[in-house]
């Protein structure tokens, strides 16, 4: 027969310890529904899978839990992403939206926390750093100088015979996007 507390892990966030009531775990997969009119048939599509969700009931206790507390306030407000390592679970990177604590007057040595931890994902990326941002942000200003030079060219403004200078700026707009 398996000795199910040997099997557990000691709990860790940024390497700070911890101990555990109980984790549940969420996931899944988004999908899209697409219902087909006048029918009681409908279309799903794989969308990929869902973000992963943690919630834990955690605690730090002991004469030091004080201290304790403070080490892991610190660890779940520090920014980015980082390894959680749960008992019946391999460490997993990831985030923390939310979390809150809780102490007792009857509970001396007792510091309880509720936290939230979503998987960390892909980093995000400054504009700037995306291959060819620039140029595309450069082609959409010049296309709203060419929408807003269309815009402004009416024919009753023309005399027969000349170029009206709303339709010079739209020529010169476009001809900067090639």
């Amino acid at each position: 027969m398996r000795d199910w507390l040997k099997a557990f892990r000691p709990a860790t966030f940024r390497g700070v310890p911890f101990f555990v009531d109980y984790e549940d775990a969420e996931g899944g997969r988004r999908v899209a529904v697409s219902p087909i009119a006048y029918s009681d048939l409908h279309v799903t599509e794989d969308m990929g899978g869902d973000v992963r969700r943690f919630s834990l009931s955690a605690y730090v206790a002991g004469d030091l839990a004080d201290a304790a507390a403070r080490a892991f306030t610190a660890a779940l407000n520090a920014p980015g992403a980082a390894t959680l390592v749960l008992p019946m679970g391999g460490p997993v990177l990831v985030r923390v939206p939310r979390w809150s604590l809780s102490r007792e007057r009857g509970r001396a040595g007792y510091v309880g926390f509720d936290i939230e931890f979503i998987a960390a994902g892909l980093p995000s990326l400054p504009f700037a750093a995306v291959p060819g941002a620039l140029a595309i942000a450069s082609l959409i200003a010049a296309g709203i100088d060419m929408i807003a030079a269309a815009t402004a060219f009416r024919m009753r403004d023309v005399a027969p015979g000349q170029a009206a200078p709303s339709a010079l700026a739209v020529t010169s707009a476009a001809s900067r996007i090639t």
